[in-house]
């Protein structure tokens, strides 16, 4: 019966669906936000654009067996009417798993970072900026004796990172020299080592994504309150604003929360609360010498 359906139908089907899930979800102001930090910021939809097609390169140059000129047939590419599209009627068993891994891992496939985390590998091992030394010092802080263990796990993965496109590159001229079990035991462990490192730099670019997301236009209605309550000021709170006065705010509660080891008390009421006007706040709001005595005295 499937078989006899137009196939415009399988993919109205498929859009009303999407449609559907967009419309009525429960994180479907999350994802309107996104579509709207992506039509703001050129600085996202460029990250995303850049990291896929640097990996479909990489993936096209290294599985492709293409070796001249002569391999590539564009009338293959050009003759789309005479390719074979498959029915939904032959493929739909095999498609819900896929569809279900890509949504759930959506952002971590757009923020593939090989073959780019290649160009952070070569800043690291240059120690571009001093990096080994401020690496090296912050790690000692947090970790003490494993701090040393630690970097140079990273400094070995980096490295992998370096030799992983070598590798791969290479791996079809090494077959007449090392067994075939070698050479699946010499990838899989170079592949291993550097996704230490392309893992760390895929949450690097993640933080920067989602820092950047939530942030927003100065002085722009933000439509709907969002942020932490003892860390959000008096204007985002009432009026929805962001601009440099709540900045100031936030940096001052953030500094507060540093030298006191006590968050301020929040300007946005609990549920069923009343918020807190200008003087009620200062009366609520305690003395920086009352928690930390070794405070400078500028602060109060």
């Amino acid at each position: 019966m499937l078989s006899s359906l137009p196939r415009v139908y399988p993919l109205l089907g498929l859009c009303g669906g999407y449609a559907i899930v967009m419309l009525f979800n429960p994180v479907r102001e999350a994802l309107r936000d996104g579509f709207r930090c992506i039509a703001r910021f050129k600085r996202i939809w460029l990250t995303f654009g850049l990291l896929g097609f640097a990996y479909s390169v990489f993936q096209f140059a290294t599985f492709t067996p293409i070796r001249n000129s002569a391999d590539l047939d564009l009338n293959q590419v050009t003759s789309l009417p005479s390719w074979y599209w498959p029915r939904l009627a032959e493929v739909w068993r095999e498609t819900p798993l896929p569809a279900l891994e890509g949504v759930a891992g959506i952002f971590d496939n757009a923020t593939t970072t090989y073959p780019l985390s290649v160009v952070a590998a070569v800043l690291m091992v240059v120690n571009w900026r001093g990096l080994h030394g401020a690496l090296v010092r912050a790690l000692r802080k947090r970790y003490r004796f494993w701090s040393y263990f630690i970097y140079l796990i990273l400094l070995l993965s980096a490295l992998a990172s370096l030799f992983k496109p070598i590798v791969f590159w290479r791996l079809p001229e090494w077959g007449g020299a090392v067994p075939a079990a070698g050479l699946l035991q010499i990838s899989a462990t170079v592949d291993a080592v550097a996704f230490i490192f392309e893992y760390l730099f895929g949450v690097y670019i993640q933080v920067y994504l989602i820092t950047v997301c939530l942030a927003w236009v100065k002085g722009d209605d933000k439509s709907r309150v969002q942020g932490t309550p003892e860390y959000m000021a008096p204007e985002t709170a009432k009026r929805k604003l962001v601009n440099e006065r709540t900045d100031i705010f936030n940096f001052g509660a953030t500094m507060y929360r540093l030298v006191t080891f006590r968050l301020p008390p929040p300007v946005v009421p609990a549920e069923g609360g009343v918020a807190l006007d200008a003087d009620a706040y200062r009366k609520q709001l305690k003395p920086i010498k009352q928690f930390n005595a070794e405070a400078p005295a500028e602060l109060d």
